[in-house]
């Protein structure tokens, strides 16, 4: 699946109604679990994804064009 462009993954983990969620930004891929419905498992991947985003791209985070596929922070 991707986000903003940054690809993540859902997992089943162990146990009734548990996920796990792989983010691969750069440097470093974030990883978290959470119990619930897969639904609350994506909300939670891609949160962690505008958050690395608005920390990357700073204001610009918000206003973004598709280019190729690939979500980029909009020049003004």
């Amino acid at each position: 699946m991707e986000h903003r462009g940054v690809r993540y993954e859902i997992k089943i983990a162990l146990g009734k109604n548990r996920w796990t969620w792989i983010v691969h930004t750069s440097p470093k891929a974030r990883q978290g679990s959470i119990e619930g419905p897969r639904r609350d498992a994506v909300a939670a991947a891609e949160k962690v994804i505008d958050k690395w985003w608005k920390q990357r791209y700073g204001s610009s985070a918000t206003r973004v064009t598709e280019e190729s596929g690939r979500a980029r922070p909009q020049s003004d």
